[in-house]
């Protein structure tokens, strides 16, 4: 029996969604990799144009997905950083709570995971360009996938979320 995917989730505009089959030979490496980009729409808020998550598409993209397929979602766990105005923060914010109310509608598990525990474990150094670097490293079979650094974080996440779902099993 093929395992279930687990999905990994690097929120936000320029983030992505890493579906990961895991290897029963292997749990550091998946039999599969797929990776989305968060899809997204242009709006007019205030009299400018403004990117924000394309909620239909998003629902759209986890009914082609299969929910029921998936047996854990690991989204990163992002806050307020220094610097960032309050209206585009709440913007993040509020794209966030609709990707986790759009897993959770699909009855997929969710669990947040701290940037620094995946990096950390992953031992991704140089900020966002060493994520497709190291991603690169771990997945060579799946390098043609890391163009960006949203596709090479949700894959590191979703990595993150089957080895720590491996080493808390009883």
């Amino acid at each position: 029996m093929k395992p279930r995917a687990v999905l990994g989730v690097d929120p936000g505009l320029a983030g992505a969604i890493a579906l990961w089959w895991p290897s029963t030979d292997d749990l550091n490496q998946p039999d599969d990799l797929r990776v989305y980009p968060i899809p997204t729409l242009t709006t007019l808020r205030n009299k400018k144009k403004k990117r924000e998550i394309d909620i239909l598409r998003l629902v759209q993209l986890f009914d082609m997905l299969g929910g029921p397929d998936i047996g854990h979602a690991y989204i990163e766990l992002v806050g307020a950083m220094p610097g960032q105005g309050v209206s585009s923060m709440f913007q993040f914010g509020r794209g966030v709570g609709i990707l986790e109310g759009v897993i959770c509608s699909s009855f997929i598990p969710l669990t947040r995971c701290p940037p620094v525990s995946w990096r950390k474990a992953a031992a991704v150094r140089g900020g966002k360009q060493g994520s497709i670097l190291r991603a690169v490293e771990m997945f060579p079979k799946f390098a043609p996938l890391f163009t960006y650094t949203g596709f090479s974080d949700a894959a590191l996440i979703a990595w993150w979320g089957v080895n720590r779902a491996v080493k808390s099993s009883p």
